[in-house]
């Protein structure tokens, strides 16, 4: 009976409440996409706009200085810049792909496995980076 439900929904919130058919809350949905994706999504996006952002300022306002750190450690925190921004787009592309945004919403589906895994890659090279820049700032 709750399969029929999900998949009577249109797509329309305020038609499926007026006829009585109410979202289910179910935790794993077939033919739904995945509310806790779109979370990590946007929090990668967030962190990957910041990290983003963040280079340019220091790009503009190091210009002419001479840089007092060695050349193998910024390599090391461009290389963790780098693999954090792309973890972070990773994340919004495999959502965007495998999410199917016309389908009703559920918390978990049987994509949210992935986008937890390259958002915990994200999230890892997110604060390696901010550790070492820390440790060379100080």
């Amino acid at each position: 009976d709750d399969a029929g439900k999900l998949e009577a929904q249109s797509g329309n919130i305020l038609n499926n409440l007026a006829n009585g058919n109410v979202p289910l809350g179910n935790f794993f949905g077939n033919g739904a996409w995945s509310l806790l994706d779109l979370i990590f999504a946007v929090i990668a996006a967030v962190l990957s706009i910041y990290l983003i952002v963040g280079a340019v300022l220091k790009r503009r306002r190091d210009q002419g200085i001479d840089s007092y750190t060695e050349e193998e450690v910024k390599q090391q925190g461009n290389v963790l810049k780098v693999l954090a921004i792309a973890a972070g787009v990773l994340t919004i592309v495999v959502w965007l792909i495998l999410d199917d945004l016309s389908t009703p919403v559920t918390w978990i589906n049987k994509w949210t496995l992935p986008v937890v895994i390259i958002f915990i890659v994200h999230i890892a090279a997110f604060f390696a980076y901010k550790i070492r820049a820390h440790k060379i700032a100080d």
